[in-house]
């Protein structure tokens, strides 16, 4: 990704932080323009987005672990 943080792992810290986050809707997500202003998303963008996704292997996702007392009212465990 263009900042860094791949989607396999910004999707690993987001079901670290949150263990009822869902993946895959996140997933279904980033390939969806259909509704509101996503049409908007410029279509190289989108391009980027819809690859990023497919290449994902939801299977394969790291073991990530929240560490507390990193932010004010985060994570305690």
């Amino acid at each position: 990704m263009t900042y860094g943080v791949d989607v396999r792992t910004g999707l690993a810290a987001a079901k670290a932080i949150d263990r009822s986050f869902d993946p895959i809707t996140s997933i279904r997500a980033l390939q969806f323009y259909g509704d509101g202003t996503l049409n908007r998303v410029p279509p190289a963008m989108q391009k980027d987005l819809t690859r990023w996704a497919q290449a994902v292997d939801l299977t394969k996702l790291p073991l990530l672990h929240p560490q507390g007392g990193l932010s004010p009212g985060g994570p305690e465990r």
